[in-house]
């Protein structure tokens, strides 16, 4: 495995030195790499940042990367080498992109100093956070999120991968490096580490029209803020990989990258962290809400759905602070009856109910459905408040989450995501109880798949993992 890195002052400002002299990156002035405050620091790792040493004014181009410096596939149509295994092996292991540069990750890692990105490989993390890295009771933890069969399942299919490559890239590099026990260089840790890399590190960029991965040295550096103002992208003049600023930094504030409109669950996913709750403005809980193809008039209402844009075998996003407007339209669609045919725009258009009857069934049904995903977890909401609530006073008298052990760390995470999602859910919960209450309680209650023969597909509202 990779070895551990510590970024001190002096490193710092040589791998700089070097990305400008070695790689030819063009860096705006007021720019340092710096380690994060110690009680920012995960486990095991020296985390860094690139933080403002001076005002940065907004529209600033902050550094600009030659392709020729990438990390990426393309880089390495020049190394024979690389090519000759990808010519070999693509059809009969059925290579894919993240396949390559795994391998290519490892090689160069193996090459030491002699890599043209040595020290940038250096400054790698030696271990990742993501699910991949789940295990136990810290993946137990994770029940009853979206997550928890997903991350399942990537565990299962980087395996998977690893053995279905293994003995074709030993092959390999053992021709590149003879004098190397070739099993303890690629191995099921080394491969998930290198995956781990290429899901945290890597951005997808469009370079003359072609969709590419790559991993951009110095620019790799800026961490995540959801409210950070950047954009990236090629200039072809000079075929640069181009970082500009849409906002002001001021001194002492670490300069981020907007990594996307993505959930705790994906950035844990994907980056091995979460944001404190509150923080993430695009927290969500997804639910699915599909309609049985059984379902009365089943043409006409997936007609009336795919015109105002609405795929209902995809999951809905729910987030604290409202209903979402497009879920409990496509549910009065789903759910209508005969006599709710002539209004049925309006649920949509003008995001009104349709009838009391229908708004009953859909509120219910969604009702059920909610308290359902509440109960797929093992602990209430109260009860992980608890347990982080513990954590915190912990970290209020002295400690840090770097002191944590990672399985501690991991089992923190896990929390932090649960008692997120739970309270996305209660509180949509609540609003929809709220919405019932405005409704008729002269009817007699309809149950979840009963009623007019309106059922269509609620029984059907899961979230993903349940």
């Amino acid at each position: 495995m990779p070895v551990e890195a510590t970024v001190n002052e002096q490193s710092a400002s040589e791998y700089t030195q070097w990305c400008i002299e070695s790689l030819g990156v063009s860096l705006m002035p007021n720019q340092e790499v710096r380690s994060l405050p110690s009680e920012s620091q995960v486990p095991e790792e020296d985390e860094r940042g690139i933080f403002a040493s001076d005002t940065i004014p907004e529209k600033s181009i902050l550094c600009s990367i030659p392709f020729a410096s990438l990390f990426c596939i393309e880089a390495f149509k020049s190394d024979p080498q690389i090519q000759a295994f990808i010519t070999a092996h693509s059809e009969s292991v059925g290579l894919r992109e993240d396949d390559i540069l795994a391998v290519a990750l490892i090689a160069e890692k193996q090459k030491g100093d002699k890599s043209k990105w040595h020290k940038h490989m250096d400054l790698l993390p030696k271990l990742y956070h993501t699910v991949l890295y789940f295990e136990g009771i810290q993946l137990e933890a994770l029940k009853g999120s979206n997550l928890y069969t997903t991350a399942k399942q990537l565990q299962a299919q980087v395996a998977g991968d690893f053995e279905r490559i293994a003995p074709v890239v030993r092959t390999w590099l053992a021709e590149q490096f003879p004098d190397v026990d070739v099993s303890t260089v690629f191995t099921q840790e080394t491969f998930t580490w290198a995956i781990s890399t290429i899901w945290s590190r890597f951005i997808t960029v469009v370079r003359e029209g072609k969709q590419m991965r790559v991993m951009a040295p110095y620019m790799d550096f800026y961490n995540h803020n959801p409210e950070a103002k950047m954009q990236h992208g090629f200039h072809s003049a000079s075929d640069s990989l181009v970082c500009q600023s849409l906002q002001t930094w001021n001194k002492g504030e670490e300069i981020c990258l907007n990594y996307g409109a993505l959930p705790n669950s994906k950035l844990l996913m994907l980056y091995g962290f979460v944001l404190e709750q509150g923080t993430n403005p695009y927290d969500a809980v997804q639910l699915w809400a599909s309609m049985s193809p059984e379902a009365p008039d089943y043409a006409l209402k997936s007609q009336i759905l795919k015109r105002h844009g609405v795929d209902d075998r995809l999951p809905f996003d729910l987030r604290a602070g409202g209903l979402n407007a497009t879920l409990i339209a496509a549910l009065r669609i789903q759910r209508m009856g005969d006599a709710d045919l002539p209004s049925a725009e309006m649920a949509f258009e003008q995001n009104e109910k349709l009838s009391d009857e229908n708004e009953e069934m859909v509120l219910k049904s969604l009702e059920g459905a909610l308290e359902g995903l509440l109960e797929s977890y093992d602990t209430t909401l109260e009860q992980d408040m608890g347990m982080l609530d513990l954590w915190g006073s912990s970290l209020a008298q002295g400690g840090k989450s770097s002191e944590l052990p990672v399985p501690k760390y991991h089992e923190q995470m896990a929390v932090q995501l649960r008692r997120g999602e739970k309270t996305i859910l209660v509180d949509n919960l609540d609003r929809a109880k709220e919405m019932l209450k405005g409704i008729s309680n002269s009817k007699a209650e309809v149950s979840v798949g009963d009623g007019d023969g309106a059922g269509a597909g609620i029984e059907e509202v899961n979230a993903l993992g349940d």
